[in-house]
């Protein structure tokens, strides 16, 4: 009975936390389009191919799609249809996610920063910086010491439970690159 079954899992600390785990998994998941989960194997592969080339300056949509075997037009709307952002929003966050690590970790000038993350114009950087965090770059760095430490932007990771594959996000820090 369930009840029993219930009991027996609770006394037994490691399967408790293991079953925990798996459900928070799937919670967490739930907030993905269930009718793009066919789509899983490509948006891995994409992501993957974003993280390593983030800072690459020619990364582009169609670079992306063209990665995945997709035509940019469906590319584009499976991605922002499972990951409910666009394309451009992903690989502008894990941009400016990493500016924020090296505003808060190098004294680089701001236009090697914009060189380093894939902007070739410093102020198309400061611009963008400015417009989603509500403050300039260089504003940013003077208040780093009072601002958490930066979050990563989030990557999405298979798992499967219960024979169903689910996308749960963990966070990514790109790597230092000194």
């Amino acid at each position: 009975n369930d009840l029993d079954q219930l009991a027996a899992v609770a006394a037994d600390a490691a399967e408790y936390t293991q079953i925990i785990e798996k459900l928070l998994a799937f919670l967490m998941a739930a907030h993905i389009n269930p009718s793009m989960m066919k789509y899983q194997s490509v948006i891995q592969k994409a992501l993957g191919f974003i993280k390593a080339n983030f800072t690459d300056p020619d990364i582009s949509l169609n670079v992306v799609a063209d990665a995945v075997n997709l035509s940019p037009s469906h590319f584009s709307t499976i991605f922002s249809q499972s990951l409910g952002q666009t394309f451009i929003d992903f690989l502008t966050e894990c941009r400016l996610q990493h500016a924020k690590e090296l505003l808060a970790g190098t004294d680089d000038k701001l236009s090697a920063i914009a060189m380093d993350i894939g902007y070739n114009d410093p102020n198309y950087f400061s611009y963008l910086f400015k417009k989603r965090e509500g403050q300039t770059p260089k504003e940013f760095e003077e208040h780093t010491a009072e601002r958490d430490e930066s979050r990563g932007c989030e990557i999405p990771r298979q798992i499967v439970f219960e024979g169903e594959a689910l996308v749960v996000f963990r966070r990514f820090t790109p790597p230092n690159r000194f």
